[in-house]
């Protein structure tokens, strides 16, 4: 099993399809040492699901209270900060006259910073030997599939891709920080986490 796409992966994907968005070489290439892939495989780019049921609701917005707290500052900052950052990308993508440069900084903004996070989140979580490290560990690697996924699928002119990506990560968000990060809590409230 080796990390990271196998080499080239962007760069044939760029040249393959030239009217792609260009935020996915960017994106790949800030995910790609996470996402596992077996060697003997040949790497294909997926397809998307392009059924109605993935369409995003009216409003997607998620707004930040002490519930979505998981009683750590620095982690609840990365939370604030990733909530915030996805809101802008919603904005940008519901906004027809929106630049796709804006939304494709806005995504890479938010893939970076939820990787950077994942990295320190997980490192918190080996401090405080965290008894479900392990599947958290899996839910930050499918996230981050998933997002390459949108990515590859962007590159190569599936409309669907900005709705299906804010329905996933709105989702995502939700079920993450509301079910998967509050199991941790009780772990993290040590002050030498903090």
């Amino acid at each position: 099993m080796g990390h990271g796409l196998p080499r080239g992966t962007a760069l044939r994907i760029a040249s393959d399809h030239v009217a792609g968005l260009p935020v996915a070489i960017d994106i790949i290439d800030a995910i790609s040492p996470a996402v596992q892939y077996n060697e003997s495989e040949s790497f294909e780019t997926p397809a998307l699901s392009t059924d109605a049921a993935t369409m995003p609701p009216d409003n997607l917005k998620i707004t930040w209270s002490s519930e979505l707290s998981v009683g750590v500052n620095k982690l609840d900052e990365h939370h604030k900060n990733i909530i915030n950052t996805f809101n802008k990308l919603l904005l940008a993508v519901e906004d027809a006259q929106a630049d796709s440069e804006i939304v494709s900084d806005t995504l890479t903004k938010l893939t970076q910073y939820a990787v950077e996070h994942f990295r320190e989140e997980e490192s918190l979580l080996e401090q405080a030997a965290y008894p479900g490290i392990e599947d958290h560990r899996k839910e930050h690697q499918q996230f981050q599939e998933k997002i390459v996924q949108c990515c590859l699928a962007a590159s190569i002119g599936v409309r669907t891709v900005p709705r299906e990506l804010l329905a996933y990560l709105h989702d995502w968000l939700n079920h993450h920080l509301l079910e998967q990060d509050m199991k941790y809590k009780p772990f993290l409230t040590a002050p030498k986490v903090r």
